[in-house]
């Protein structure tokens, strides 16, 4: 995503999806598809989202041995289908926020990988206290 336009963006994404009347199979399939894409690019609102609509922690919480942690073989979200609520995205899980945290701890410095990993777990953290 181009630079000048991103913080518009997950502006706009976040306002659009504050309402907690949405379904959960919509915001899920949202925070999955953002998550895929943090793959290419760092991941940005994928926390508020999570924050507004709590039902959604199941996809930070499912144990990452029921999906695979490192590929989307078994995940059961599809990434392709054009219709959000018939993505299975409440079913799967974030496994791309853990694969970004491995590929950030392998890619930077030491203390680099440990602020960014931190700052993760401390989102996880807030986001699992409520």
């Amino acid at each position: 995503m181009h630079v000048k336009y991103r913080a518009r963006f997950f502006r706009l994404v976040d306002l659009f999806l504050s309402s907690t009347h949405l379904p959960d199979q919509l915001v899920a399939s949202f925070i999955r598809r953002m998550s895929r894409l943090s793959l290419t690019s760092p991941p940005h609102g994928i926390v508020n989202l999570i924050r507004r609509h709590p039902s959604c922690m199941v996809l930070i919480h499912r144990p990452s041995d029921s999906i695979s942690s490192t590929s989307d073989e078994s995940d059961p979200y599809d990434f392709d289908e054009p219709d959000p609520i018939k993505s299975n995205a409440i079913d799967s899980s974030l496994w791309e926020m853990k694969l970004f945290e491995t590929e950030t701890k392998r890619n930077k410095s030491k203390k680099e990988s440990e602020e960014a990993c931190s700052g993760f777990r401390k989102a996880q953290t807030r986001l699992s206290s409520g």
